[in-house]
């Protein structure tokens, strides 16, 4: 039987290409494509899918949010992303979160078909590109004292707070969550970076994987 695989992605000359590379394969066949997460959702609910494809780049849905749901609705499917960002708190956040293979947009077509090939054999698959910058993570176990201490600089709204933003809520959809205005969400945000000395989103997803918050 053919591995049947989900696109998604929002740029529909991309998804065109993606389809014609991987069907080149006997063992492949598109089930189909998706522009946005809820579409993707929509169609997993109605399609036999084995793999999906996704990329992180998209509006909507955010695509950690996707990926959980996914794996909760769906715990069978086994998500490659296809990124363009290279830095390695985009692979740990992903491989947190339950992805099973990690490719670079930049990438041969051969390294896509390798993890697709991969992840179908129940392996994980980071782009060899990658590797140098994700490896010591899995091989060494870095100190959490100073980590821990941060922890404990945060009320426990304020964590619940910061690891829904890590996982690419919006502040709206955080308020929501929570019962609590998009403004108060701000409020706890700005407290959050100010307490863990935080310059951007990329360092709120570093501590938040440290600490195992987006487990």
């Amino acid at each position: 039987m053919p591995i049947h695989l989900l696109i998604v992605d929002d740029h529909p000359v991309f998804r065109c290409g993606l389809r014609a590379l991987v069907e080149k394969e006997e063992d492949f066949e598109v089930a189909g494509e998706a522009n946005s997460g809820e579409e993707a959702l929509d169609l997993l609910a109605r399609t036999c899918v084995d793999v999906l494809i996704l990329d992180i780049s998209m509006p909507g849905l955010p695509s950690p949010q996707l990926v959980e749901q996914v794996l909760d609705q769906h715990p069978t499917v086994k998500i490659v992303v296809l990124s363009m960002h290279d830095d390695e708190h985009y692979v740990r956040e992903f491989l947190g979160l339950g992805a099973k293979g990690y490719v670079l947009k930049r990438s041969t077509g051969t390294d896509l078909i390798q993890a697709l090939r991969a992840v179908c054999r129940g392996g994980t698959y980071i782009d060899p590109e990658l590797t140098d910058a994700i490896l010591p993570a899995y091989t060494g176990r870095p100190s959490t004292k100073k980590s821990s201490k941060q922890l404990e600089l945060l009320s426990e709204r304020e964590l619940e707070v910061c690891r829904l933003l890590a996982l690419g809520y919006s502040h709206t959809k955080i308020g929501n969550r929570l019962s609590i205005s998009p403004r108060t969400v701000q409020s706890h945000r700005t407290h959050i970076f100010d307490k863990l000395g935080l310059e951007d989103r990329a360092d709120l997803v570093r501590f938040a994987m440290r600490n195992n918050l987006l487990l």
